[in-house]
């Protein structure tokens, strides 16, 4: 693709960002909504693939239902030209390979933060049925404020069997890719969960555990060697938080976490366990299984001898030994004890299923197909389980319990309290679903704005920094419908009441200013500001000068008072308050003293109360952050 070039009118693409196994991606910027964009095009050499095409689509189409702060969005997909490519989310930093490079040794407690963002993305995706077959560093995207966001999801699906047979695709994730994919079998969830511990094992110490010249010694290292120590770099590193790296990248899939939540639960743990001992897995491996790993024949080579196999002499047919005969016996009496245990085991004991996720109807009835009863049910705060969903039990899960034992169901109660930010200026659809998603229940109020688009959030019911638990807490914001501007019709020569009529329906605020006039008759409008012609927005103030018709020689215009309705307009980039200075000029005050300072967040009405003489008309002017945003004269 051509920098510059203008995909189906509407995205102008800038410069090449990334390049992958499959695809390229280039920044683009979206000339309908202004915004940047990251687009992904399949590779040159799989654009005739009917098969990868198709896949293609289905893969954006799938990741696009995903939502979660911590998974790039995938905006639409879209074709030009015969080329296919998905619009994507544009994250403005690094990915994790080079923020490990730039900022190892990483302290634990942000290491825990950074993992906690990477399970919860891949803990959607399984909720879906997706698993990402392919997490590693370079996946995962994290900008300057450490907020994560993954990518690349579902990619591998389509792409193992090709990356297994390219030497420069395998050397970037084999050192992620969990000993069963090294073997050639399907991934799984536990796979997923595999690569998050070697993930870990990185932030952690700053480099990856098995390293070698070639793909084949890697393979071998994840199927055969243990892992490296982690503390051996780092004393600091709690035995609790190792315990999870051991524990997710077991050899043996029954051995790791059962489930994303699962791993979450033990993460968010680990800091505060205390004499804990180091983790072991409970299942053995077949060594021999270990090195069967397909589609390298240069590894089969190397695993065949690694492995010593030899060659036993032909047996001799119908030849009976008395020896052969006792051990027959033997293990014939073995065998039907191995069984008759089995059917205690089947008829009396049942194993805890892990119903981590699951809704209370469904965790129930997985316990009644595992042959266990509920006896009462325990509701908790779980910040990574939804409310009403189960993420534990007593006893816990994988435990052999007798089948007259019923079980504790343990569902989430929610999260306990979260902090809120200041959501002022930004998308309300987008926020709604964020907070929606985290338990809140949101109100929306519509109103226009000068300063902020539709949609928008003008204000918010609470303060930001503050935490607020889900269960108590109903947030409300006003929305903006849209700046609402237009040009001010002529006033000059309506009655009063024809004037007020038109500059309500219109959303201003009507301040009447009663004057003698010789030329107007009374109740007769005979000047106006702003004046006509000039654009006004939804919500500005309109001084409007009505006629108490000539004024005779008994007619005064004595000393009065009028309040008059000022709007102060709030405006920032970085959310922050706006100072704003007020000057008034009447009988009491003048334009070269500070009438009034306040400080704002958002947009405010303020009354000024004029007191005149009847001879000098009043003025004001307004100014924000140092510079005069209104200036008006003549009030009477």
């Amino acid at each position: 693709m051509v920098s510059g070039r203008l995909l189906n009118h509407r995205y102008r693409l800038i410069e090449q960002i990334g390049q992958g196994g499959m695809s390229d991606v280039y920044l683009a910027k979206d000339i309908k909504t202004n915004r940047l964009v990251a687009v992904k095009f399949l590779r040159v050499d799989f654009r005739d693939d009917p098969k990868i095409k198709a896949q293609f689509r289905r893969e954006a189409l799938a990741i696009s239902q995903l939502s979660s702060a911590n998974i790039v969005k995938v905006y639409g997909f879209e074709e030009t030209d015969g080329v296919q490519y998905s619009i994507m989310e544009y994250v403005r930093g690094m990915n994790l390979k080079n923020y490990i490079h730039n900022y190892s040794p990483i302290a634990v407690s942000n290491v825990l933060k950074i993992m906690n963002q990477i399970l919860l993305a891949v803990n959607v995706a399984h909720q879906n049925n997706i698993v990402h077959r392919d997490l590693k560093p370079e996946n995962v995207l994290i900008d300057e404020n450490e907020n994560v966001k993954i990518t690349d999801f579902g990619i591998a699906i389509f792409t193992t069997e090709r990356t297994l047979t390219q030497t420069h695709s395998i050397i970037g994730s084999i050192h992620y890719l969990s000993p069963e994919q090294v073997r050639g079998e399907g991934a799984t969830k536990r796979s997923d969960i595999y690569s998050l511990g070697i993930i870990m094992y990185e932030l952690l110490t700053g480099k990856v555990p098995f390293d070698g010249d070639n793909p084949v010694s890697i393979a071998l290292k994840h199927s055969k060697s243990p892992l490296p120590p982690i503390n051996a770099t780092n004393q600091a590193i709690p035995l609790a938080v190792e315990n999870v790296v051991l524990r997710a990248t077991a050899k043996n899939p029954n051995d790791r976490f059962a489930s994303i939540a699962e791993m979450q639960t033990a993460l968010n743990q680990a800091l505060n366990l205390k004499h804990v001992q180091r983790f072991v897995p409970k299942m053995g491996f077949d060594d021999e299984d270990e090195t069967k790993i397909m589609n390298f024949n240069e590894l089969n080579a190397l695993d065949n001898t690694a492995s010593g196999t030899t060659t036993s002499a032909p047996s001799k047919r119908g030849i009976h030994h008395p020896a052969r005969l006792f051990w027959s016996t033997w293990v014939g009496v073995v065998g039907i004890i191995l069984v008759t245990f089995g059917l205690v085991i089947h008829f009396y004991f049942a194993q805890v299923p892990s119903l981590t996720g699951l809704s209370k109807q469904q965790a129930i009835q997985r316990l009644h197909s595992a042959g266990l009863k509920v006896k009462s049910i325990q509701y908790r705060y779980a910040n990574n389980v939804p409310i009403g969903h189960a993420f534990s039990s007593i006893p816990q899960t994988n435990r052999w319990v007798l089948r007259s034992n019923p079980v504790t169901l343990v569902l989430s109660n929610g999260v306990d309290k979260i902090s809120l930010d200041n959501y002022i200026g930004q998308d309300f659809e987008q926020t709604a679903k964020e907070l929606s998603d985290r338990g809140f229940k949101i109100e929306k109020q519509l109103a226009s704005s000068d300063t902020f688009g539709s949609g928008k959030i003008l204000k918010q019911n609470f303060i930001p920094g503050n935490s607020y638990s889900p269960h108590n807490k109903k947030i409300k914001f006003v929305v903006s419908d849209g700046i609402k501007q237009f040009t001010l019709k002529r006033l000059v020569g309506m009655t009063k009441d024809e004037a007020a009529s038109y500059v309500q329906m219109m959303g201003l605020n009507p301040t009447f200013d009663y004057q003698y006039n010789d030329e107007y008759p009374a109740g007769m409008v005979f000047n106006q500001n702003p004046d006509s012609g000039l654009t006004v927005f939804n919500g500005d103030n309109v001084i409007i000068s009505v006629s108490k018709g000539a004024k005779t020689s008994g007619s005064q215009n004595g000393p009065h008072t009028l309040n008059v309705n000022v709007n102060l307009p709030y405006q920032s980039d970085d959310h922050q308050s706006n100072e704003i200075d007020i000057y008034v000029k009447d009988a009491n005050n003048s334009l070269s003293h500070l009438y009034r300072r306040i400080t704002i967040y958002q947009n405010t009405k303020f009354i000024i109360p004029f007191k005149l003489d009847g001879k000098t008309p009043g003025e004001y002017k307004i100014v924000r952050d140092g510079k005069t945003i209104n200036y008006v004269k003549n009030i009477n």
